[in-house]
């Protein structure tokens, strides 16, 4: 049988240019997080946060929930992480069956305690060549076994301690990937100093040579920002993270910015933390309410009074305690 490892892109190849995309973010771009700020902002393209490739294959019924989505997010794209291609290989099988529009592999997570539990992954394997090819080999292997031509991309950082973008966004297009991310900082970076974008469009060019769409990301604040940057550094699109936490208005098509934040009225931002928390509550499986508040922080801020009323609701439990809360006589909107 002739294997064909090459595909045509999928959804990556027709979407419109420049793509402006919710990045993946772990412990935030879960189902209920995709859910509103679909219906809110409406990003070009949405990722799942990362999920272990170990655990699918090991305990998927345990982790189910993580990739729960719904129709209204298409294109959406789980993304996976791990060290082992063989579980690669397991897991692509089942998220597959789940009928994603992607598949991502996260070779740029820099938490450093999530690179030393059982071996490296995220933005620990940047460097490691061999590591690296056969997994997107065990990936390829399953999506032509399943008979689709489902896109598979690759979301990565510049370097290790210092930026070595030529090279590895080289072999990573050498590889048969269909969309290349690329943060702008390097693994040792974390989140601090500022994203290069200029190191982004060194890649961008390596991948148009070799056909492959391709993503900035870091420090980018909203559309229209996204959109400058694209242009600017030639890239087909950009994808938004930590300037979309409690702000889902960055990916308005409508009410641009080149700010972090959007100025949203206080009703406005009340009443989506609120329909935020209901959906939490709905779909949130075996995850307590208090993983939920870190989002409440986000979304109370830029208004008179954001500081305060923060402080009484970061500490609720449960969703009837929020809901009393922004119900009482000096929040009720």
């Amino acid at each position: 049988m002739v294997l064909n490892y090459y595909n045509m892109q999928g959804f990556w190849k027709t979407i419109r240019k420049p793509i402006v995309g919710l990045a993946p973010m772990d412990g935030i771009t879960d189902v209920a997080t995709r859910h509103v700020f679909t219906e809110v902002g409406g990003p070009d393209v949405i990722f799942t946060e990362q999920v272990s490739v170990e655990a699918i294959a090991q305990a998927f019924n345990e982790i189910k929930d993580r990739v729960q989505y719904s129709e209204a997010e298409r294109p959406i794209v789980a993304q996976l992480s791990g060290y082992d291609p063989a579980y690669y290989y397991q897991a692509t099988k089942k998220v597959m069956a789940l009928g994603f529009d992607g598949i991502d592999i996260n070779l740029g997570c820099p938490v450093k305690a999530f690179n030393k539990k059982n071996g490296r992954r995220g933005a620990g394997l940047i460097g490691e060549y061999e590591t690296v090819e056969k997994i997107v080999w065990e990936i390829k292997k399953a999506i032509n076994e399943s008979g689709t031509n489902l896109p598979l991309s690759v979301k990565t950082r510049t370097g290790v301690k210092e930026h070595n973008t030529k090279k590895w966004i080289g072999f990573l297009a050498s590889l048969p990937v269909d969309a290349i991310t690329l943060h702008g900082r390097t693994f040792k970076q974390g989140y601090s100093g500022k994203a290069s974008w200029e190191e982004i469009a060194i890649g961008a060019k390596i991948a148009r040579q070799n056909g492959k769409i391709f993503l900035g990301n870091g420090d980018v604040g909203g559309r229209e920002e996204a959109e400058k940057l694209c242009k600017k550094y030639g890239t087909d699109g950009a994808l938004i993270g930590r300037a979309a936490r409690g702000n889902p208005w960055a990916f308005s098509k409508t009410n641009h910015t080149t700010t972090v934040r959007i100025v949203v009225d206080e009703k406005k931002r009340i009443n989506t933390l609120l329909e935020h928390a209901k959906y939490f509550e709905k779909v949130r499986g075996k995850r307590p309410f208090v993983e939920f508040r870190k989002h409440i922080g986000w979304y109370l801020k830029g208004f008179a009074g954001a500081k305060t009323l923060r402080s009484k609701l970061i500490m609720v439990s449960n969703l009837q305690e929020l809901e009393l809360e922004l119900n009482s006589p000096g929040h009720r909107r």
